[in-house]
């Protein structure tokens, strides 16, 4: 799914825009329906290698985020999709709501927290 939402769209024309983390992980649905954003480099409208960007990129994370253009999101159907598209989008604007203030993004251990468990099968 690929969207030119306001906030997210504006979050990826920022100059200093971490490429490792350009969105903290500020809210639990961002941690569980979208981290990690990877970051795509600008290419203009109808650049052919935007395609194998999109695709490198793709291998390492379902959630991209274009420079200075806005998000690819993918999921397992288009429900999933829209939900994150949607959470990324809701992230991006407390990001922007929140400029200049001291923030507290979840923890790396709040975000393994969050990840689905394997099923423990019961023992005779």
């Amino acid at each position: 799914m690929h969207t030119h939402s306001v906030h997210a769209a504006a979050l990826s024309c920022l100059a200093d825009l971490d490429q490792v983390e350009p969105l903290p992980p500020l809210t639990a649905y961002y941690g569980m329906r979208v981290a990690p954003l990877e970051v795509v480099p600008y290419f203009a409208p109808g650049d052919q290698a935007a395609t194998g960007a999109v695709q490198r990129a793709a291998t390492r994370s379902h959630a991209l985020l274009l420079r200075n253009h806005g998000p690819v999101i993918a999921g397992v159907d288009l429900d999933a999709a829209l939900d994150a598209v949607e959470e990324l989008e809701h992230t991006a604007h407390i990001f922007f709501l929140t400029s200049g203030m001291r923030t507290a993004p979840l923890t790396t251990q709040h975000l393994a927290a969050l990840q689905p468990q394997p099923r423990q099968e019961p023992t005779s």
